[in-house]
């Protein structure tokens, strides 16, 4: 993973260059929770030292809106993936339209 910086500057910007679909689904599984964030603020305050995962975790939280971003932008790796056979999906069902409303007309006349 690379460091949080280069994540959240990807996060910023969607740069595809930056942090990969694969990596993107790793951070939203890792996301922390509400409650384990507030848990970490609290001893935040006090100084706690913190382990390189949970430093990380918590320097993207001040993201505003972190999960969000990375969930959209694992939809929008998803789209990209998956827009061929959106297209052929349209297609078909404007095909089926066509032949459903011509056969209508055909038959009422």
């Amino acid at each position: 993973m690379p460091k949080v910086d280069i994540v959240i500057q990807a996060l910023n910007t969607l740069d595809s260059d930056l942090l990969s679909s694969t990596q993107v689904s790793s951070l939203i599984k890792e996301f922390i929770t509400d409650d384990e964030l507030a848990e970490m603020k609290e001893k935040d305050d006090v100084g706690v030292v913190w382990e390189k995962a949970e430093a990380f975790m918590l320097a993207l939280s001040k993201l505003p809106f972190a999960k969000t971003r990375l969930v959209l932008w694992s939809f929008m790796y998803d789209f990209e993936d998956n827009k061929e056979g959106i297209i052929i999906a349209i297609k078909s069902f404007k095909l089926v339209i066509y032949i459903k409303y011509n056969t209508i007309i055909i038959l009422s006349s």
